[in-house]
């Protein structure tokens, strides 16, 4: 079983992904699950007992999602399929997300990565469809009606993603098309971002006649997603800039040359007394004889029994070396960026061969953004010698 996550209600793998199911989506469960049993199904299809609505409608809505859960799928097996790795998908309350660990480095990545999903989609439509056509269920017309609201819902589902507003799939398509005419993804991104915002004014508008046509709680929720596709797209647009920024520039161009190190046999306590209360950085390399032998942080610190700290050697709480807190100067700062979230840590030590070079923090990196974005004119970049 996967590990859960912190604001995850529930956790389960298929084909080696993790699917994480939010908090948020167990809202939108029960929405749908109330609309159909109490609302759709007692109106399409009168005369049944309330047990057979809820039935179905608790049917469908497991399926719904299932639907959901495949059309993200199929995004990321295409997505591993050209090795930008996707490890997890999440359902909240907007519908389903997966998670790449890089943007696509080419437009026909991209474009077959985006295209896939509204494809499944209408595939599942069909099929779903299908079904009551080809068996017959005249006699059981809850259920053929269960299925061809599951096959209209997934052509509905396919042609809402097709709507060219990024980082919707439609969105997505265009970015590719932009990106294969300029060559240009930063640019391409910002033009289809431009995009997104006609389709969130379009979905408001639609929201408000929704609403003055006294459908309240369909209007809400039209607007309450374009609100959501707004700051998904401002956010993917600054992502991708983020992105190109970084993995334009090297670990040593804003390593820390020269970092405080700690002694392996030095007490815990001398650590917390001599380096995080005297200089307030959040970690410190660890060296043994001259060599590197770990990485210590606030984290191990707190994990020690504050009793324990006089007596208890620094080697006996640090990270030991190994290829989860250490990083090459060749790698770009955005490799090192994913594997500090990946590992769940602040820093890295920079290793040349076995000899430490330096060291890269988070913080370091959120500096240097912040200049490049306070700065118009590219910068020499060089090594800073703070944490």
């Amino acid at each position: 079983m996967a590990a859960k996550r912190k604001g995850v209600l529930a956790v389960f793998r298929v084909a080696g992904i993790d699917i994480e199911i939010d908090y948020s989506w167990g809202v939108i469960f029960l929405l749908v699950l109330f609309g159909l049993a109490a609302g759709y199904f007692p109106q399409v299809i009168p005369g049944y007992a309330w047990f057979e609505y809820w039935m179905v409608g608790l049917t469908a809505t497991v399926l719904f999602f299932a639907s959901v859960v495949v059309h993200e799928l199929s995004h990321a097996m295409m997505a591993n399929r050209f090795g930008h790795r996707v490890s997890r998908i999440t359902l909240f309350i907007f519908g389903g997300m997966a998670h790449l660990s890089a943007e696509p480095q080419k437009a026909s990545e991209e474009f077959q990565i985006a295209v896939v999903g509204p494809l499944t989609s209408l595939v599942l439509g069909v099929l779903f469809w299908a079904i009551p056509h080809a068996v017959d269920l005249s006699s059981w017309r809850l259920w053929s009606e269960t299925f061809q609201y599951l096959g209209l819902i997934n052509i509905a589902l396919a042609v809402f993603n097709l709507l060219p507003g990024f980082p919707l799939d439609g969105g997505r398509i265009l970015r590719a098309v932009f990106w294969w005419q300029s060559g240009d993804v930063v640019a391409a991104t910002a033009r289809a971002g431009r995009w997104a915002t006609g389709v969130v004014y379009g979905l408001i508008f639609l929201g408000a006649l929704e609403i003055l046509y006294g459908a309240l709680l369909g209007g809400i929720w039209l607007i309450l997603i374009a609100m959501f596709l707004r700051s998904a797209s401002i956010a993917s647009v600054q992502n991708v800039t983020i992105e190109r920024i970084l993995g334009a520039a090297h670990v040593r161009d804003i390593m820390v040359r020269e970092p405080l190190i700690v002694r392996s046999d030095a007490s815990v306590a001398e650590v917390v007394e001599n380096y995080f209360l005297r200089f307030g950085y959040a970690g410190f390399p660890v060296v043994r004889d001259g060599h590197a032998v770990g990485l210590i942080s606030l984290g191990q610190v707190q994990q020690c029994p504050s009793e324990a700290r006089a007596t208890r050697q620094v080697e006996s709480v640090m990270r030991g070396l190994d290829d989860s807190v250490t990083i090459a100067p060749s790698a770009t700062v955005l490799e090192a960026l994913h594997k500090m979230t990946e590992q769940d840590t602040g820093r890295l030590l920079v290793m040349e061969g076995d000899r430490l070079a330096g060291l890269i923090t988070r913080s370091g990196v959120a500096r240097f953004l912040q200049m490049k974005s306070r700065l118009e004119a590219p910068v020499e970049l060089t090594g800073r010698n703070n944490v």
